[in-house]
């Protein structure tokens, strides 16, 4: 009989890419959904997924949380700051516990301020991951199988919408022209004998890491899944115990790298310029502190940032045992996710092939260009 596989949260990116590839090969699914109404056309997708059950309501309530778990064999736990998480998290580990699931799988992150160069370089945590990082030490104590991924930066992150930290602001040509630089020569055609601009708009990425630091990336849609999948056929036996923190990221790149191949996939200018990060939109109160320690922390020194790593080195050492460590660091991290999932895409490809798609669903029309 197939395994039945619980999900939290299952509209979200992380766990509707799990969902997606479970129920491809064959699992029976126990579906959370907060509501149909925030997320109507993935909410829609996952519940019409075959041998799917959807549970829809708050994770934080003991009746969703029971049924959610009865009869599931292994399950994926991620919760997200709206669920009081601290307590939604032990409570969802409890529950899976009593109800005999064989291994969790829950989607942590790190708190810097207990790393072990914090007191030294001032790291601090984040608000949103402070709370995954007490949750994974307590399903730690709870002897349950458990494994922890933690996922680098979101491809699909970026957007022209004026979002704070992956906006790629849409540029005039004419903007692009005053660059400092030869930014607009490989995109000038020649026409009648004279030069014209060859594209209408460029992109601009302004963040607050240094241009030149290398980061963690995946296309969640498209290789979490995967990677978590394969994670629970191994099992607990390989990725439990010793072997309990695993990340998920393909590519390694820095800022500047990843407009490099935003240009070459979009075919027109794309800079980087190290910044503060700008809000235009109104956000949440709790959003607003997460960017304000997300730059102190990670920005470079432009904006008097700490520089500190995205993962610190030695908070996988405990994955290293499963293959010959012949790099270090980032480099480490991601060649065990690409032995996981040897299908992952680039960000090169994702730029190409899905950013214009997202763009056009967004009222976007720059791709229209002759």
């Amino acid at each position: 009989m197939p395994e039945r596989i619980a999900i939290t949260n299952a509209t979200g990116r992380q766990a509707a890419s799990l969902a997606r590839s479970a129920a491809a090969v064959g699992y029976h699914i126990s579906a959370h959904i907060y509501s149909f109404k925030y997320s109507p056309l993935v909410a829609s997708e996952i519940s019409a997924l075959p041998n799917t059950i959807v549970h829809t309501g708050a994770l934080d309530s003991p009746q969703i949380q029971e049924a959610l778990f009865k009869d599931a064999d292994i399950a994926f736990i991620n919760t997200t700051s709206f669920d009081k998480e601290l307590e939604t998290g032990k409570a969802c580990a409890d529950v899976a516990k009593k109800a005999g699931v064989k291994h969790v799988i829950y989607s942590s992150m790190p708190d810097h301020g207990d790393a072990p160069e914090a007191k030294q370089k001032g790291w601090h945590g984040l608000p949103h991951y402070r709370h995954k990082w007490e949750v994974e030490k307590y399903i730690q104590t709870i002897a349950i199988p458990a494994t922890f991924v933690y996922t680098g930066i979101y491809y699909n992150n970026f957007t022209s919408l004026p979002f704070p930290l992956f906006c790629l602001r849409e540029v005039p040509w004419e903007e692009v022209e005053t660059w400092e630089g030869n930014w607009q020569d490989d995109w000038t055609e020649e026409k009648d004998g004279q030069k014209v601009k060859g594209r209408k708009c460029g992109f601009e990425w302004q963040a607050p890491w240094a241009p030149d630091v290398r980061l963690p990336w995946l296309d969640t849609e498209h290789d979490f899944g995967p990677a978590v999948l394969q994670i629970f056929v191994d099992g607990p036996q390989r990725w439990a115990g010793k072997r309990f923190r695993i990340p998920l990221a393909f590519d390694l790149l820095s800022p500047s790298a990843v407009c490099a191949a935003f240009s070459k996939a979009l075919n027109r200018p794309v800079r980087y310029v190290e910044g503060p990060i700008e809000i235009k939109v109104p956000i949440p109160e709790g959003y607003q502190e997460q960017l304000e320690a997300l730059q102190d922390l990670f920005g470079g020194d432009k904006v008097k940032g700490k520089n500190a790593p995205y993962w610190w080195d030695g908070i996988f050492d405990s994955a290293a045992s499963d293959i010959d460590r012949e790099d270090q660091g980032l480099d480490f991290d991601v060649r065990l996710s690409r032995k996981m999932w040897e299908g992952w895409r680039d960000m090169e490809g994702y730029a190409r092939d899905i950013f214009p798609v997202e763009e056009r669903l967004n009222g976007k029309n720059w791709m229209d260009e002759a």
